[in-house]
């Protein structure tokens, strides 16, 4: 999430404390959308549900 939240110059915040210790390996291409990138960490099980709020990340 530093490197989402440096690339797409967000806030990231955690709504379920767990997921800060989680972690998530792969390759992530600079100019895809974030939504993308969310989706696919989403498929692989690590969060349930995201949303953005101004400039805000909220993981749940």
């Amino acid at each position: 999430m530093k490197v989402l939240s440096r690339w797409y110059d967000i806030e990231v915040k955690f709504e379920n404390e767990s997921i800060k210790k989680e972690q998530f390996n792969g390759v992530l291409i600079k100019d895809r959308n974030i939504d993308e990138i969310l989706r696919s960490i989403k498929n692989s099980g690590i969060i349930k549900k995201y949303e953005f709020k101004n400039k805000i990340l909220i993981l749940k």
